[in-house]
């Protein structure tokens, strides 16, 4: 029962007056919670986004992949599994974790291909859609709105943005020139400004 409430809390925390207000844009970041947003904006440089072929060791990763994932899928196989790449900001990717990108794509590379062996599983990418470039769409860099979840259903019900050994390249090379498009000076800008007037 008490795992049962602590869900329904986590499954609601969208909901949450605490959480609800902080969407909208980053004025809202500084509005409701200004010490932290000051120290966060401050400390961010903007920098040429490169990203560079290198190689990270993904063992321990992938070890917790296979045994409290993949394991499962496997020994599952009447059962379903969706899963969905988080979608972080292009603000996120662009100027709080440059590095983050190149991390996350290796290893979900690495997963999808492993995902395509099994019939019953899926995996999903939003992150070459519009809908992450909205900061307003973010209560921080990382932490979307429910309307979000509501497309990951739709595209489960209709079987859209699944991500294949033969699809993702061009799925993150997309990824990638919309992170590199991105105007993170301008939401920059619009959080400085304020705070140095």
């Amino acid at each position: 029962m008490r795992g049962q409430r602590r869900f329904i809390k986590l499954a609601r925390w969208g909901l949450d007056s605490d959480f609800r207000h902080m969407f909208g844009g980053v004025e809202n970041w500084l509005k409701y919670d200004r010490q932290e947003a000051i120290k966060y904006f401050k400390n961010i440089k903007i920098e040429p986004f490169e990203t560079k072929n290198t190689t990270h060791d993904f063992t321990k990763l992938q070890n917790l992949a296979n045994n409290s994932l993949i394991k499962y899928i496997k020994q599952n196989p009447q059962t379903k599994f969706h899963l969905i790449i988080p979608t972080y900001s292009k603000f996120h990717y662009r100027v709080d974790s440059k590095d983050a990108f190149v991390k996350n794509r290796e290893f979900y590379k690495w997963l999808i291909v492993e995902i395509s062996k099994y019939p019953n599983a899926y995996v999903y990418g939003f992150d070459d859609l519009d809908y992450a470039d909205n900061i307003e769409s973010y209560r921080d860099s990382e932490h979307y709105d429910m309307d979000l979840n509501s497309m990951h259903i739709d595209s489960i019900r209709h079987k859209t943005n699944i991500l294949t050994p033969s699809n993702m390249e061009l799925y993150f090379q997309s990824m990638e020139a919309k992170i590199i498009r991105y105007e993170a000076l301008s939401v920059l800008n619009s959080v400085l400004l304020p705070i140095k007037e």
